[in-house]
């Protein structure tokens, strides 16, 4: 007749398998958000500016009032990333955004195709409602790749009328770097977007990104306080 097993033994074999399925868990949720190879980051979602430097040097901190008004939207599967700030003038920037508790405050967005590779990524702009430009890291010329849907190019990305900017001339394509931000998890510099984006010069203004949760932007799309923009596709 066997004697029963130590009891010990039980409860070691419970916890050798209850830290195999959490170590499990854990590993699952990081290839969750593992970007793969060919590019620093999963990019898929909504990131908060955090920090900028439009003259390129000395970052500053956006300041606690105009929290949760400046966003990019990436939308990996369709290439596209909206850019979206809450002001009353489409050429405001992080130094002069007025948003909260303006009557006249609105939200101003622009659409762009997109390429990302390693740590490079490229912009075409387009229409909201219009043809994605397919874009890719080092070209010069754009092909359009017409996408399902409304074509028509009125709409406009902003939300009422953003002041009537000029697309970018079909062709051009701006090239720009991301990096890690050192120590803060889930933060990137775009150094720098393009010419006129949330103020950039186009040539060495930066801005500091955090990646946050996706229903940060609902109020873009979809805000009874001022009026909004209408989703780029």
């Amino acid at each position: 007749m066997f004697a029963p097993a130590p009891r010990s033994s039980s409860v070691s074999l419970r916890s050798l398998i209850s830290s195999a399925l959490l170590a499990a868990a854990l590993n699952m949720a990081a290839c969750a958000d593992d970007p793969g190879p060919g590019k620093l980051f999963e990019e898929d979602g909504v990131f908060e500016l955090t920090r900028f430097a439009l003259g390129g040097s000395g970052l500053e901190e956006l300041s606690s009032q105009k929290a949760k008004t400046f966003f990019l939207k990436f939308d990996s599967e369709n290439k596209v990333v909206q850019t979206a700030m809450c002001s009353n003038d489409d050429i405001d920037d992080p130094t002069n955004s007025e948003c909260s508790g303006f009557t006249d405050a609105m939200w101003f967005c622009q659409c762009f195709g997109y390429g990302f590779e390693e740590d490079q990524m490229a912009w075409q702009e387009f229409d909201a409602g219009g043809t994605i430009p397919v874009v890719k890291v080092g070209q010069e010329e754009v092909e359009e790749d017409p996408v399902e849907g409304d074509t028509d190019t009125d709409g406009g990305s902003g939300g009422g009328d953003a002041g009537g900017d000029e697309p970018a001339p079909a062709g051009a394509v701006h090239q720009f770097t991301v990096a890690e931000s050192a120590g803060e998890a889930a933060t990137f510099d775009f150094t720098p977007l393009p010419e006129g984006v949330f103020g950039s010069d186009g040539v060495v203004s930066k801005f500091v990104f955090q990646k946050k949760a996706p229903a940060l932007f609902d109020p873009v799309l979809e805000n009874d306080d001022v009026p909004v923009c209408a989703p780029c596709i």
